[in-house]
């Protein structure tokens, strides 16, 4: 199996390749910076200290694609999680469409673009920044979430911990998984906070309240 980041396999199973902003689309932008942040965190790129975010060592080459939020955080740090979240989807009133200046749309493109390069991505009628994940891409990640958290035969690490919390605080999981599966996913997940790695993401994945507080506001505001 490809081993590819956590971001990466998180735009593998939310993207849609639509230029529209509805709802299901708009979180799953949002979660991409979850992700793309979640991934920094864990790398050591940068530090998270009472909800500001800084750089604290040069970006890794396996986070390359992680690029326009690391930037970011390094040109303005330190910078509160809720700031990233508003800077990272901004809606143009008039055209309905994300602005190429924010965070998200900028990872969009960077990541989809590591993805096609490695064949697991498509860029959706050529147009810049539009990617359709490869359908066998798409089931090998959710293939893989099925053995490691229903069938055990594979073993849990850190990315699929947190590819499999972000995917669930999304309602991504109840679109692939019966309701009974789901539980039995959150069961082996929670089993497994002992394990240094996944207790060390379950603790990152705390810093992230106020993101989602945020991008609850700007999905549902009236433009």
């Amino acid at each position: 199996m490809m081993v590819i980041s956590l971001t990466q396999r998180f735009f593998l199973c939310t993207e849609t390749g639509s230029e529209s902003v509805d709802i299901r689309e708009e979180k799953g932008m949002f979660g991409l910076v979850a992700a793309a942040l979640l991934e920094l965190e864990l790398s050591g790129c940068v530090c998270i200290e009472e909800k500001k975010v800084r750089a604290c060592a040069p970006l890794s080459e396996g986070c390359a694609p992680l690029a326009p939020l690391y930037d970011y955080i390094q040109r303005k740090g330190p910078v509160s999680v809720g700031k990233i979240a508003r800077a990272s989807f901004v809606k143009d009133i008039l055209l309905l469409q994300l602005p190429n200046d924010s965070l998200s749309w900028q990872l969009r493109q960077s990541v989809g673009t590591a993805l096609e390069l490695r064949g697991l991505a498509q860029s959706r009628d050529g147009k810049k920044a539009l990617f359709l994940p490869k359908q066998e891409a798409v089931q090998a990640e959710f293939a893989e979430l099925r053995a490691t958290l229903i069938d055990r035969t594979l073993p849990l690490d850190g990315d699929t911990t947190a590819l499999a919390l972000l995917l669930d605080k999304m309602g991504v999981l109840a679109e692939h998984f019966s309701a009974a599966e789901c539980e039995q996913m959150r069961d082996a997940l929670t089993q497994t906070a002992q394990c240094e790695e996944s207790a060390a993401v379950l603790a990152a994945m705390r810093h992230f309240e106020e993101l989602w507080k945020v991008s609850k506001v700007i999905v549902f505001l009236p433009w």
